[in-house]
């Protein structure tokens, strides 16, 4: 049954009788066929009457200013109108044509539905829209709240940095194209990229990560494309599939990608252009449905001006970039994730430790260079080897308890000291004497200090002048 042959069908002519909006239906001329019960209620006159009528001379009557199926067939397209009906009453009407098999134009149809409904039925639908679009907000929330339930330790605090990173992996989770995640080391870029697979269409598909740095170059493509049976000399008899492969229908997350050697990075561009690879030994293009993530603590724009990084790959990896924060970016975090680490490792090692106000607002000014993964390394020393009584800052590592030193005796100096010279100089020699209070030897102070042995000599022996 195509389109026309319903307007002669009795069932659904009987359907559109018991709709609530009036239909009106007149053939290419504009006379009318048939119209229904609503409609007849609304200008008050009988179908009977009605039919074989033409919509010019009923508007010429007065029966609907304008007509709608008028409009409708001279303009040859549909229109929408505010329409006033005989008894003075105003509806929003539509007129839509209907074409036959040969595109020409075989009937016209009308609808309309009362103003005062329409405007009420607009209103309940913006309400409608509103209150979905709440919803939609709050289920991010919440969805983003479960998450960080299951990864704590990485997500703890809502820092403006992380609600922000948040709020970005919830937008471009459901989209496939490739992100790109940098950030120093330690601030959770891998925790990051299963964050965006499991908050995916891919999440029931799988999840795997590839170390770019740890694999041997001349084993890199092997792993990556897998190779045929026989394919070079102390290949398994069954050939290997390769981790692309691994990852079909999910996702394969590049780790240190800027360790990539140039001869792979053209590979790994050919994947993310066709979505094709060639495993080892074989002339067959396989194709690859995968959604790539890639993450470096490098700067790749300088890798591409010291040829070292191809720049069509970069353009091509990051269509989606984030930079996770480092943990010092995100400081209002801190003493919230020491506290939740001290809870984990004291059921880990069935410990009670407690930890000082004082150490936790030293902590805090640390700018910990290796960000969530030095905090909580420190942490789980802190709990193993603390007593009965709270931390205290003097059992935090030399390199935090310096930095909070560090800073305050430096505002009491600034205000004694006359040049930046002089500044400098009593800040330096502050800093290398507690250094040897806190060392055995030199050379382990040099170490700590980040200088020579001799340096260190030299400087000791400027102090005692």
């Amino acid at each position: 049954m195509n389109d026309l042959d319903l307007f002669s069908d009795s069932r659904f002519l009987t359907f559109l009788d018991q709709l609530s909006i009036s239909v009106f239906i007149a053939d290419r001329e504009g006379e009318v066929i048939w119209n229904n019960k609503c409609s007849e209620d609304g200008i008050g006159i009988k179908r009977e009457i009605l039919k074989g009528q033409n919509v010019w001379d009923l508007e010429k009557k007065g029966v609907f200013t304008p007509s709608i199926i008028r409009l409708a067939l001279e303009n040859k397209k549909s229109v929408i109108r505010v329409q006033t009906v005989k008894n003075q009453k105003q509806q929003i009407a539509t007129g839509n044509l209907i074409y036959g098999a040969e595109g020409q134009i075989e009937l016209a149809v009308a609808l309309g539905q009362p103003l005062d409904k329409a405007i009420k039925d607009i209103v309940q639908f913006q309400e409608l829209e509103q209150l979905l679009q709440q919803y939609s907000t709050e289920i991010k929330k919440l969805r983003i709240n479960h998450v960080q339930q299951k990864s704590p330790d990485s997500f703890i605090g809502k820092s403006k940095a992380m609600e922000y990173v948040m709020e970005y992996v919830n937008r471009i989770a459901d989209v496939p194209a490739t992100v790109l995640l940098t950030g120093e080391t330690g601030v959770g870029k891998s925790v990051i990229a299963r964050l965006i697979h499991t908050m995916s269409i891919r999440k029931n598909h799988p999840f795997i990560s590839v170390n770019c740095g740890s694999i041997p170059e001349s084993l890199l493509e092997s792993e990556l494309f897998g190779y045929e049976k026989g394919a070079f000399t102390g290949a398994k008899q069954s050939g290997k599939i390769g981790l692309v492969k691994a990852a079909e229908g999910g996702t394969l997350f590049l780790d240190e990608i800027g360790e990539l050697p140039l001869n792979m990075q053209s590979k790994i561009l050919q994947l993310l252009q066709d979505k094709t690879y060639l495993s080892i030994g074989s002339t067959t293009h396989q194709t690859a449905n995968i959604r790539i993530i890639a993450a470096t603590n490098r700067l790749l724009e300088h890798m591409i001006e010291e040829r070292r990084f191809r720049e069509d790959l970069y353009y091509r990896l990051s269509v989606f970039p984030l930079k996770v924060p480092a943990l010092k970016e995100r400081r209002e975090d801190i003493d919230k994730m020491i506290y939740f680490f001290v809870d984990k490792f004291n059921e880990e090692y069935v410990k009670n430790c407690k930890i000082s106000n004082q150490a936790v607002e030293t902590m805090v000014q640390y700018d910990w260079p290796g960000n969530i993964r030095e905090l909580e390394n420190t942490i789980e020393r802190l709990v193993v080897f603390s007593s009965e009584k709270p931390i205290t800052p003097n059992e935090l590592p030399a390199s935090i308890r310096n930095k909070k030193e560090l800073q305050s005796s430096l505002s009491l100096q600034l205000l004694e000291t006359e040049s930046l010279n002089e500044l400098l100089d009593k800040v330096e020699k502050e800093f290398i004497l507690k250094t040897m209070r806190e060392q055995p030897t030199t050379r382990q102070a040099a170490k700590a200090l980040g200088i020579s042995q001799s340096t260190l000599i030299r400087r000791l022996q400027k102090y005692k002048e």
